[in-house]
């Protein structure tokens, strides 16, 4: 059986392409009486990086990664897949995807030992309002997340972009975002700031926090945090560690990182009529360059991981000599971590209003062990967007009774529809607002986030969860746009598909 599949797969490996459409909103709320500056700090990879190789100046965009030399790398891989998966051995194919795709597709935030980069970076600034921006930054920025669906127009004179390298130095973020934030001061004349920070963006605002608290209280209007990493994400933690389950990483994780899902699907089979050992091999040689040499050399994706695996993990990866440097920007942040409580509360003494939007009832990606015991966004764990926040696992139900409340007025309802949720134990329990139905990826064009988000910003009546009947602190956000297929790749992807469950049941 093995075998007959290995065959069928092998002559079935040629074609196919998909489209997935994209809809837009228009629902503008009004401009505030007196606005101040909007800074918005950026998710991962949401900015350009461009690299000096040693052949040619590229641009790095993480979330639009191509194989390179699609043409003459094919060929290697289709051949190597048919033979491996006849013969039910590694013909070169673990060697191929690695040295052929992975290490060029990733070469360029390759990094020294100490964090430094091999080849010259610069991220592209947008320095300037939106209103006094090209038409083709105003895209870029607003492709990334989409504010002005919502915010009136004459808000883009107040919206700033700090675009930071998410695969650099954590020090040099944080720093280059207090500069930003002193000349956006100098430039506008303003007093006052607000900052919004986007996922990675919390990482890099605990970290502003920590090295300015001082700047921050006297500066800071509104802190608005939306699914912020505030203590990493246990996602990370697996890919650090190594430690996957592998049926999650065949079911949903490979499908769902192609380019066309019947490719993910077909990629599956071929992992699965391979050996496991084969698959764990090929994750190791692909684990052993991405955190050696990349995500593990970068002070900002270590700023990603929650601050108690860290000690571990540095262990394994920072005890070369040469790591001193790398190494003592990253204990830097997990002390900014274990201090950001705080530093919130600091904050809150001094004035500065904080908001913060999660996400929750969803499992964590697949491919991490025990992930549907975790409440998530998909990719941040609850109790990391929304710190001291009580939760169980998506579909269990929280005891009635609560720990411990930051909130201890009774006539309050802090808990989530579903019952997964105890908002009552949260840091900023009265100003987190809470979102099901959705994922962290699509956040940015989530219409239901992204409105609320406008409106904590520019919606002065808004105080805390409590001010509107139509801002609960538990929202439902409609469910998620599905890609739409032609019929010839529907017909290959529901193939692909049935063979997929069929070795499923078969194995």
């Amino acid at each position: 059986m093995r075998r007959v599949l290995a065959l069928l797969l092998s002559l079935t490996l040629l074609c196919g392409i998909c489209m997935i459409p994209v809809c837009a909103d228009d629902d503008r709320l009004p401009m505030p009486g007196d606005p101040v500056p909007t800074i918005i700090v950026h998710g991962l990879g949401q900015m350009t990086l461009n690299v000096e190789m040693p052949d040619a100046t590229v641009n790095f965009a993480l979330w639009s990664l191509g194989v390179p030399d699609l043409s003459s790398v094919l060929p290697k891989l289709i051949w190597r897949a048919f033979l491996s998966l006849l013969l039910q051995h590694d013909i070169g194919l673990s060697e191929a995807l690695i040295e052929d795709v992975l290490r060029p597709m990733f070469a360029p935030i390759t990094r020294n030992a100490d964090g430094s980069s091999v080849y010259p970076q610069t991220v592209e600034k947008y320095n300037d309002s939106m209103a006094d921006s090209p038409e083709s930054v105003q895209n870029t920025v607003y492709g990334r997340v989409r504010i002005r669906d919502f915010a009136p127009a004459e808000f883009a004179a107040y919206t700033y972009y700090y675009a930071f390298n998410s695969f650099g130095s954590q020090q040099e973020n944080v720093i280059g975002l207090y500069d930003f934030c002193k000349d956006i001061q100098v430039r506008t004349g303003a007093e006052k700031i607000n900052l919004v920070g986007l996922s990675q963006g919390g990482a890099v605002i605990t970290g502003f926090l920590d090295a300015y608290p001082g700047y921050a209280a006297a500066v800071l209007q509104k802190l608005l945090f939306v699914i912020p990493a505030l203590d990493g994400s246990k996602l990370l933690t697996s890919i650090f560690a190594g430690d996957f389950n592998y049926d999650g990483l065949y079911s949903e994780i490979i499908p769902s990182l192609m380019p066309n899902n019947w490719m993910g699907y077909a990629l599956n089979l071929v992992l699965r009529i391979l050996s496991r050992n084969f698959v764990k091999e090929l994750l190791d040689g692909a684990l052993e360059f991405l955190v050696g040499e990349c995500l593990g050399r970068s002070s900002a994706m270590w700023a990603l991981l929650p601050s108690g695996d860290v000690p571990t993990l540095a262990e394994r990866w920072l005890t070369d000599p040469a790591s001193a440097p790398l190494r003592a920007e990253v204990e830097a942040h997990v002390r900014a971590q274990q201090a950001l409580s705080g530093h919130l509360a600091d904050l809150q003494s001094a004035g500065v209003e904080i908001y913060n939007v999660a996400e929750y009832d969803r499992p964590l990606y697949a491919f991490v062990n025990d992930f549907e015991e975790t409440n998530s966004d998909t990719i941040i764990h609850l109790t990391s967007a929304s710190p001291g926040v009580t939760c169980t696992a998506p579909g269990q139900v929280l005891p009635v009774q609560p720990n411990a409340s930051v909130c201890t007025d009774v006539l309050h309802n802090h808990r989530s529809p579903s019952g997964t949720v105890n908002a009552a134990t949260a840091q900023l329990c009265e100003t987190t607002w809470y979102i099901s139905n959705a994922d962290h990826e699509s956040t940015p064009r989530n219409n239901t986030v992204v409105r609320l988000v406008c409106r904590l910003l520019l919606d002065d009546s808004i105080t805390d969860v409590h001010s509107s009947p139509d801002c609960p602190q538990f929202i439902e956000t409609p469910p998620k746009e599905t890609a739409v297929l032609s019929w010839m790749d529907k017909l290959i992807y529901d193939c692909f598909k049935a063979l997929s469950d069929f070795w499923d049941w078969v194995d």
